[in-house]
């Protein structure tokens, strides 16, 4: 990802377009054309709509991807993603020590998505506080709620989820096969923009009740509708 509608193209719900090799059409409404006019773009408070022309001139935006956030648009998304599924799935009771505890998040190994998700430190869901904190020991993993693996744990995935069964916790991958090998949720590329399988079966089998809406958006390696 080099420039701003590259990183556009990522965010679920944006349209972009290519009409040539320095000329992008976005739409975050449908009607997509080459001057958008329903689209309010500003950078740092700074507005970059062109009204005598009613769009933007996308190639002229003298603006690095890297320089928007602290770490490539895609991880800041898929960081966003694993917030809101927080939102949507019921965790056993028996799980939380009281009834404001809270929901604790572990990164296990490295990768550019770290950063995001550790500021997601604080934020709050389902009336509870997210913690996140990078995985150190991998003696005490059922402290956690949701456990993150990264691509640097590939060698090492059959075996971890092999320890996680029955933990009641949802575990959420970013490479290949995850999902098939037993991990709950998985990121995936299509066609430039995040995406994400969900194993219901392995959902089920921690006794995590995911609700129908991240369903409907995922795609299921696995469902637990027999």
């Amino acid at each position: 990802v080099n420039t701003i509608p590259e990183a556009l193209r990522m965010v679920p719900g944006v349209q972009v377009a290519q009409i040539d090799s320095s000329t992008w059409a976005i739409s975050a409404r449908g009607f997509n054309s080459w001057f958008a006019n329903k689209l309010l773009v500003m950078i740092d408070g700074r507005l970059v709509y062109t009204h005598v022309f009613a769009g933007v001139f996308w190639d002229e935006q003298d603006l690095a991807v890297e320089s928007a956030y602290g770490a490539p648009v895609e991880y800041e998304v898929k960081a966003a993603f694993v917030h809101n599924f927080a939102k949507f799935i019921e965790w056993p009771e028996n799980v939380f020590d009281r009834a404001d505890s809270p929901l604790r998040i572990g990164i296990l190994g490295q990768g550019p998505i770290n950063e995001p998700l550790m500021n997601l430190n604080g934020k709050d869901v389902q009336n509870r506080s997210l913690e996140v904190t990078r995985i150190r020991n991998t003696k005490n993993l059922r402290q956690y709620h949701i456990i993150f693996v990264n691509p640097s744990e590939k060698g090492r995935t059959r075996s971890l989820l092999r320890r996680l069964k029955g933990t009641g916790i949802l575990t959420i991958g970013d490479l290949d096969g995850f999902a098939e090998q037993g991990g709950a949720f998985n990121f995936y590329l299509e066609e430039g923009k995040v995406r994400f399988e969900i194993n219901d079966c392995a959902a089920h089998r921690e006794n995590l009740k995911i609700s129908s809406k991240l369903l409907r958006l995922a795609r299921i390696v696995c469902s637990n509708n027999r």
